[in-house]
């Protein structure tokens, strides 16, 4: 599926929910940023209380970047996870994912109650129950409890 990614290459930055496809719990984002100067503009907090503890000689404040004015190890439970499964093994399980979802989609089209909303793409899976018989107010009200 490499070839679907080719055009982020392009991009200036690059935010990723590791916690999908980087098998972390909730919690754990990835921002890359192809010039590093855009990275504290990004995070970046001038509140007038923090200002006496401004950096200084190009020293970095992590808490300059987040909300919390601290810097959790949020990121240590990413590395662990890199250094311990490696690059071809977190491949294989994304592309298990991947064929997964494929499965899923086939067998979801050889189910009569359920629809394929758009055909799947990488390891994301759109249906909806749509039993028949019933009018689209009817489907309606089954998923809106009404």
């Amino acid at each position: 599926m490499r070839q679907l990614l080719e055009d982020v290459a392009r991009a200036d930055s690059l935010v990723w929910d590791a916690h999908k496809w980087l098998f972390q719990t909730y919690a754990c984002s990835t921002v890359m940023f192809r010039d590093r100067k855009h990275l504290a503009a990004f995070y970046s907090s001038d509140p007038e209380y923090l200002r006496d503890a401004a950096a200084e000689n190009g020293e970095i404040n992590y808490w300059e970047w987040g909300i919390e004015l601290i810097r959790p190890a949020r990121s240590l439970k990413l590395w662990l996870t890199l250094q311990t499964l490696v690059t071809d093994q977190i491949s294989d399980m994304v592309t298990h994912g991947i064929d997964l979802a494929q499965q899923t989609e086939s067998m979801l089209r050889n189910q009569p109650e359920w629809e394929v909303v758009t055909p799947t793409q990488l390891a994301i899976v759109k249906f909806c129950y749509a039993p028949q018989g019933l009018t689209p107010q009817q489907q309606d009200e089954l998923f809106l409890g009404a």
